[in-house]
């Protein structure tokens, strides 16, 4: 079974001991990290392929070039909007969870303290530590 690399692991440290909803889908989102790259090459082919069906069918140099730079604003404007869309919803969510838990937090402390033992405990650690950490972090907690 192959091992979780040093800076993987770190990153999934640091996810877990993130002390804000937000840190935390940053931390994640740098733990994939290769998202946007694969969606990039993806409109480097698009916008290729657009190139090579206008040059076959046109002789003229400048067709082809507004062809490609139009392809090439249609594909970053159509990117850029994706992206704002899915940065905004998964804003709204995290937000929308972090207010929820703060109301948990402020009605029920004491069953919130076990939640997050509790995870702690799934990601490896004993009771009685994962306990000690969970006590640790509560008072430190938005």
């Amino acid at each position: 079974m192959a091992k979780i690399g040093e800076n993987e692991r770190i990153l999934s440290l640091q996810v877990s001991l993130c002390p804000t909803a937000i840190e935390n889908v940053i931390a994640q989102a740098a733990l994939a990290g290769c998202g946007p790259l694969c969606w990039g090459s993806t409109m480097a082919f698009s916008t290729a392929s657009l190139i090579v069906g206008v040059a076959a069918a046109s002789t003229a140099r400048g067709e082809v070039l507004v062809a490609g730079v139009a392809g090439l604003v249609a594909g970053a404007i159509s990117m850029a909007a994706g992206e704002y869309v899915s940065v905004s919803s998964q804003a709204d969510t995290e937000r929308a969870d972090l207010a929820r838990e703060q109301k948990e937090l402020a009605t029920d402390e004491s069953s919130e303290r076990e939640e997050l033992a509790t995870i702690y405990m799934g990601r490896g650690l004993d009771a009685v530590l994962a306990h000690q950490v969970a006590e640790q972090l509560m008072p430190t907690m938005p």
